[in-house]
């Protein structure tokens, strides 16, 4: 990782340039803001209700609405996540996911690339995102 454009550095334009939550829209990327204390309750009318009545949380509900199906829960801490070291630099390196996904964000914050190719120049949103 280049010492000036590590993992841990800030890696954004000078002066800071703003995008827009509809801009991210435009690039494919959706934003909810959730209660994390709340989230995961269940408490929501699914969007196709089942027979038994049973309630959906906000997540799900969410991903129904979106039609994702699978999701799977990280923790980007060094005590909680195997191999923290080698996990931060497969972050930190372009790839590609095949399929789209929700990334929920419970605690603390974290940094995420989009590739914009309509901008000259510029081919990278960075989005950080906390709580």
């Amino acid at each position: 990782i280049n010492a000036e454009y590590g993992q841990r550095a800030a890696n954004r334009c000078e002066p800071n340039k703003p995008v827009s939550i509809e801009h991210l829209a435009r690039l494919g990327v959706y934003y909810r803001k959730m209660n994390p204390a709340t989230m995961l309750d269940e408490v929501c009318e699914p969007v196709r209700p089942s027979a038994c009545g049973a309630k959906i949380s906000e997540v799900e509900r969410f991903m129904q609405i979106m039609g994702y199906v699978t999701k799977d829960e990280v923790c980007c801490s060094p005590d909680k996540l195997e191999n923290y070291d080698q996990k931060l630099k497969n972050f930190f390196e372009e790839h590609i996911h095949e399929d789209e996904e929700i990334r929920l964000i419970k605690d603390g914050s974290g940094y995420f690339d989009v590739r914009d190719e309509r901008t000259a120049g510029e081919p990278w949103v960075l989005s950080l995102i906390h709580i």
